[in-house]
């Protein structure tokens, strides 16, 4: 029961603050900068067990803290400047983060796999919203919001990280020719696969901004 109740003190401090996050550098700045800003990484690669019954059998529980860790994380990431450095975070460290101790994939699903919970908790008690019809369904509204920025966001991140390593390897593609000023073997191969999956990049970052656009008409 303390263990529940601890999560959900967590759960609700957390929305609280994305509630903040939005167009307000400074909420921004004041988390990432904590000390204590730490613990977001350590939550979000963190699946929480919990012993029940006595101790006899240990049970997996929804990652609702770890999910809203990420989205926490990737609002900040959304509404950051640029050029930001918040007690050693960044646009770039945050994303790598993700990669590195998740994965893309397995950050999109954990997101995304939170919403049956806050849907349906099918008896379990999985956060602060459960015992509400009317806050279930608010609950849900502005985590799916949440969710599609964050998205966003990491799509775009991931084609400009893309693109940027790809004009990075043109430019030392140049001079690659041999001494008879003839190109080298396979270049011109690897110099338009490379803009082909640069044009790629652009166009997954600019169908995702369409996309999002679309959905908020709708």
């Amino acid at each position: 029961n303390n263990n529940a109740s601890s999560k959900d003190v967590t759960i609700a401090l957390m929305r609280l603050l994305m509630e903040w996050i939005p167009n307000t550098h400074q909420v921004i700045s004041a988390i990432l900068s904590s000390p204590s800003s730490v613990t977001l990484g350590l939550l979000l690669q963190n699946k929480t067990n919990v012993v029940v019954n006595g101790g006899n059998k240990t049970i997996q529980q929804p990652p609702i803290t770890q999910a809203m860790t990420g989205v926490l994380l990737g609002l900040c990431m959304e509404y950051m400047k640029s050029d930001d450095d918040l007690g050693g975070w960044s646009i770039s460290s945050i994303m790598n983060l993700i990669n590195v101790g998740l994965g893309t994939g397995k950050f999109t699903q954990l997101l995304e796999g939170v919403k049956g919970y806050i849907q349906n908790d099918s008896g379990r008690i999985v956060g602060p919203w459960t015992t509400c019809p009317m806050e279930r369904m608010v609950m849900m509204n502005w985590y799916t919001t949440s969710v599609n920025i964050v998205r966003k966001k990491a799509v775009q991140e991931l084609s400009l990280s893309n693109s940027n390593n790809n004009n990075d390897d043109d430019d030392d593609d140049v001079g690659d020719d041999d001494d008879d000023g003839e190109t080298v073997d396979g270049l011109e191969g690897d110099k338009s696969g490379k803009k082909k999956l640069k044009s790629l990049s652009r166009l997954v970052s600019h169908q995702s901004s369409e996309i999002e656009t679309l959905r908020q008409k709708l």
